[in-house]
């Protein structure tokens, strides 16, 4: 490759890439810089080969994975069998506020769905044995 200060027009200049024009790239709009949305790493994953997590006991105990989630301080989040407290959680502050509300230890290791089959049970203990509050009989 010739040095491009000592070469006069027309001097070769080394390997270009076809197509490239002057080899800029296209410009970027400001702050989105390495962000992505979830539907474009979605499609992304998807056409790579890569399988999401499954979401069985997720959707079996939904209430009480809005509850966590709400609880860590989102107001929605794509969670999964797989998630982990500390893909939810910002800091320790969560984790303490989450504890609070939700009456249970809160760990950033913890897995998101083992913490709503704990707040299952401890509905189902505080029901009883008939699985219902409260005194009402059924055709009283």
């Amino acid at each position: 490759m010739v040095d491009k200060k000592k070469a006069g027009r027309g001097a070769k200049r080394g390997p270009t890439r076809r197509g490239s024009g002057s080899g800029s790239r296209a410009a970027k709009a400001p702050g989105s810089a390495g962000k992505k949305s979830a539907r474009a790493v979605a499609r992304r994953a998807l056409e790579g080969g890569s399988k999401f997590a499954d979401t069985g006991e997720v959707d079996r105990l939904a209430p009480y994975v809005e509850k966590i989630v709400r609880a860590l301080g989102r107001e929605e989040a794509w969670v999964s069998d797989a998630s982990m407290v500390s893909d939810l959680a910002d800091g320790p502050a969560d984790l303490d506020r989450a504890a609070r509300e939700l009456g249970i230890p809160v760990r950033p290791e913890s897995y998101v769905f083992r913490l709503a089959e704990t707040l299952a049970k401890r509905d189902r203990r505080a029901r009883g044995p008939g699985g219902r509050t409260g005194s009402r009989r059924r055709g009283a």
